[in-house]
């Protein structure tokens, strides 16, 4: 199977992922989708179309619940267990060795399974120190 290759799964729920980050990413997103998200009414030429999208305005409830969610997952900053050796400690430093911290990566990630309702992590082997 090749690295460029997608599960069935992914196939069917990409549209509605983009819907939501849409929603999360507000009303410039949701404008910028245009006919997708405010249908083009019966009679309207381009030009009125266009004067109606901009009259019309989106309330960011979704982005505002999840950055609100997000927010309260990481209101406090983690701690790292005494004993940890130096080792692993610097592996927290820059867990995907492009420079992120755990901390860092944790966000992305939870931010990320807010939006679709899933996540996962690419395991290229061997990356990890042993404890």
């Amino acid at each position: 199977m090749a690295v460029n290759s997608t599960h069935p799964e992914y196939g069917e729920y990409s549209p509605l992922w983009k819907v939501v980050r849409d929603c999360v990413k507000g009303e410039p997103a949701i404008k910028a989708g245009g006919t997708d998200y405010l249908p083009k009414p019966t009679g309207k030429g381009n030009d009125s179309y266009k004067r109606y999208l901009d009259r019309t305005h989106f309330s960011n409830f979704t982005g505002r619940t999840a950055e609100g969610l997000h927010g309260n997952v990481f209101s406090r900053e983690a701690e790292h267990p005494e004993g940890i050796s130096e080792r692993f400690r610097d592996f927290l430093e820059n867990v995907d060795n492009a420079g992120a911290s755990i901390g860092k990566f944790a966000r992305e990630l939870a931010w990320d399974a807010l939006q679709t309702g899933w996540g996962g992590i690419l395991d290229t082997g061997g990356h990890a120190p042993r404890v």
